[in-house]
């Protein structure tokens, strides 16, 4: 069987960089296109160091609309920047398509795109008689966006941490657009899956492929002591539940537990007056802190209403926590109730409380789970993914 030219795209950092390098490292990859791309160990590397292509050879790097891109990075230091900012993002990822889907590759290759950024590629690389590739990495927005509007009228309070805006008809068109002209679509879970269906894709071009961590950086301390202590770890969001965990700590009312936060709020939000006694904000923090964060703790917990695949708790697991988690946070058959933690339902507060307050209270038993999630770490390692993707991709 033949084994085309991949050519993958992302006009942003998130997990293009690593998509390419696994490609790369295949034989795969036939080129990588992005805005901004440094290279490892330059001074622009060292300070963007998600923008370094690492792994994937210099001269299968491509750019296209980096000026767009360099005002985007600037301007997020300037005040009133999110007025404006996704406009300018939705310009950019359309620009940055029709330049990708007319200029990479030839017929007979594939392209790869991301979910919000491929539908114009797509439509020009199609036109050129290249093979379609698409990752939808979250939920897709026909089934997240009534979800969100719940959230937010559920909770009023915390509606500015959401950092979501409907997708306006003419944006829905393009996402719906993108999975219907894929011809395979990968998603890391099987909420994400169902998602792709109710948009209109066809359940026999969807391959599962969940997403995998470094399971090398990310591993357990030598042992964890003391009484219990819990990490929520991520954006500081309403989309992931945080007000009514809040809400479920301040029921709890735990005496000699303790509650981490670990991340930044969207837009601003000043979460101070939600958070009770017992816990306390981190800020945002860098990978090295975040590992040890994990390792000084015993468990996560991410009452998550909207998510792909959560990376946060796979991190976690990896370094011997046990997880406290949603159906919302797609981690399918990886969170084994009683086992590796606990599934519970997004927004009860009340039922949260008897979690924390039933975990809190047998430390051995958490610790058990714990071990149990990091034992279960070689499943989603960085070189099980790259397993699964390459054979996600194998016969097209």
């Amino acid at each position: 069987m033949s084994k085309i030219p991949i050519h993958v795209a992302h006009p942003g950092t998130q997990r293009g960089f690593r998509v390419a390098a696994l490609f790369s490292r295949a034989g795969r990859l036939g080129s990588f296109w992005t805005t901004l791309a440094f290279g490892p160990g330059s001074m622009l590397g060292s300070r963007f160091p998600a923008r370094s292509f690492g792994d994937i050879p210099r001269g299968r790097v491509r750019l296209a609309e980096s000026w767009r891109e360099w005002v985007s990075v600037l301007g997020a230091r300037l005040p009133g920047y999110g007025s404006w900012s996704r406009k300018w993002i939705a310009k950019r990822n359309r620009e940055f398509g029709w330049q990708v889907g007319a200029r990479a590759g030839e017929a007979g290759d594939a392209v790869y795109g991301f979910d919000t950024a491929s539908a114009e590629m797509f439509e020009a690389a199609r036109a050129r008689g290249l093979k379609l590739i698409l990752d939808q990495t979250i939920l897709h927005s026909v089934a997240a966006d009534p979800l969100l509007r719940k959230v937010a009228d559920r909770r009023p309070a915390y509606a500015g941490s959401l950092d979501w805006t409907p997708c306006a008809p003419g944006e829905l068109a393009r996402r719906i657009e993108e999975v219907i002209l894929a011809d395979r679509i990968l998603c890391p879970s099987s909420a994400v899956r169902d998602s792709l269906i109710l948009a209109g894709a066809e359940s026999e071009k969807i391959r599962l492929v969940p997403f995998g961590v470094d399971t090398a950086y990310f591993s357990p301390p030598p042992e964890r002591r003391g009484p219990v202590r819990f990490i929520f770890a991520g954006q500081l969001s309403e989309r992931k539940g945080l007000g009514e965990l809040l809400e479920a700590w301040k029921l709890a009312d735990l005496a000699d537990a303790e509650l981490l936060l670990g991340g930044d709020a969207p837009g601003g939000f000043d979460w101070a007056p939600h958070i009770p006694k017992g816990a306390r904000a981190l800020g945002r923090l860098s990978r090295d802190r975040l590992r040890e964060a994990y390792r000084a703790c015993h468990c996560l917990v991410l009452p998550t209403w909207v998510e792909g695949q959560a990376n946060v708790a796979l991190e976690a697991m990896a370094c011997g926590c046990a997880v406290l988690a949603t159906d919302g946070a797609g981690l399918d058959g990886w969170l084994r109730h009683e086992e590796t933690g606990m599934r519970l339902s997004p927004g009860e507060p009340q039922v949260w409380a008897e979690a924390l307050r039933s975990a809190a209270s047998d430390p051995a038993r958490v610790r058990r789970w714990g071990q149990e999630a990091a034992a279960q770490a070689a499943e989603f390692s960085l070189e099980a993914y790259g397993r699964r993707l390459l054979a996600a991709v194998e016969d097209l």
